[in-house]
């Protein structure tokens, strides 16, 4: 599998309504890729990530963490959040926290700016 699918995945599966406490099987899990993929895209996916992050950080790396060895588990393979990649997020969100700071409200974004925005911040 391709990097971009097996992250497509893993925020599938941190954005699903799956919960660890449900004990989810391979079926649930790609039951629930499936319908999360087809419900927000991939983009709406990542951008609901990096919504959970910010709204949740105290709660969102250890949803993240699960996610990541629940896909890991159902797909062997590659998995691109390797705590380097989560420790990066937090920093970004961390960034951008300290902006939002010093600046003026922002207006409400679309999750296409939002997934623009992550991926411009991204880029080195």
């Amino acid at each position: 599998m391709s990097l971009s699918v097996d992250r497509a995945r893993v925020e599938a599966v941190f954005v699903s309504g799956l919960q660890a406490s449900d004990k989810p099987t391979a079926a649930d899990v790609e039951t629930a890729v499936a319908r999360t993929v087809r419900a927000y895209r991939s983009r709406g996916c990542a951008a609901r990530v990096a919504q959970e992050y910010g709204d949740h950080p105290d709660t969102a790396p250890a949803r993240m963490r699960w996610a990541r060895d629940l896909v890991e588990q159902v797909y062997p393979g590659r998995c691109p959040y390797t705590p380097a990649r989560i420790a990066w997020i937090r920093a970004e969100v961390a960034a951008a926290k300290r902006a939002a700071a010093d600046e003026p409200p922002a207006p409400k974004l679309t999750a296409a700016q939002v997934v623009a925005e992550f991926e411009r911040r991204r880029r080195p």
